[in-house]
């Protein structure tokens, strides 16, 4: 199975491949460059979403939406404005979000860090 077919699309070419794929209830999204994301915000994160399946979730560090931290809704809406958005040739996570509903969940922000080098872990003495 080829998750994304249209690798260099970005993260949201990746998500509307598995938007066509299943008839899951939604779409668990994890940010591979947050290192610190703990068990306990995956289950808030969960919970959160729980209480309003039919609205996406994303986490916010207090400054910052880190949309890649959520849980979107497998439902028409999300599908088919990801679709327009793609077929326009815009590729911005940050951009859908202003076209879909969606609600916050705060988290602390050294939670939310991200590491995509080395240079990234040294100040956190890891």
């Amino acid at each position: 199975m080829q998750i994304n077919p249209s690798p260099g699309k970005g993260p949201l070419a990746a998500m509307l491949a598995m938007f066509d794929q299943d008839e899951a209830q939604g779409w668990l999204t994890l940010p591979v460059d947050m290192p610190w994301l703990e068990t306990e915000l995956l289950v808030a994160l969960i919970a959160a979403w729980n209480e309003q399946p039919s609205l996406a979730v994303v986490a916010h560090d207090g400054h910052t939406l880190q949309p890649l931290f959520g849980i979107y809704p497998n439902s028409s809406l999300y599908r088919d404005s990801i679709k327009s958005q793609m077929s326009a040739d815009e590729r911005s996570w940050m951009k859908w979000l202003e076209r879909v509903p969606y609600r916050t969940l705060g988290f602390q922000a050294e939670f939310l860090r991200n590491a995509n080098c080395p240079a990234d872990l040294a100040p956190f003495g890891t």
